[in-house]
């Protein structure tokens, strides 16, 4: 799966990947969601020039999510955290 050039404003949640590998997120923004833009269990993704802004958190890696690549991404005035990393996600370069 690929996700390019999209605006995702005022959701419960942004994107929720579920076991997902070797996806492409880029060229998107993400503003005013009341969640964040989740990984579970989802590896080898790439998340690059996206806008991750006024959102509940940012980015959260979570249950064994690993091996993803993050960069030139904007973390911007997010409620509590820009990048969250949980429960055995390890080997994420950002």
């Amino acid at each position: 799966m690929n996700l390019r050039n999209v605006n995702i404003n005022n959701t419960d949640f942004e994107v929720l990947l579920i076991m997902c590998s070797n996806c492409i997120i880029e060229n998107s923004s993400f503003t005013y969601n009341d969640a964040e833009f989740s990984l579970v269990n989802s590896k080898n993704n790439i998340i690059r020039y996206n806008n991750m802004s006024k959102n509940f958190h940012g980015l959260l890696f979570d249950y064994g999510s690993k091996n993803n690549l993050v960069y030139n991404n904007n973390f911007i005035s997010n409620n509590n955290c820009g990048i969250i990393i949980e429960y055995f996600s390890n080997n994420n370069l950002i």
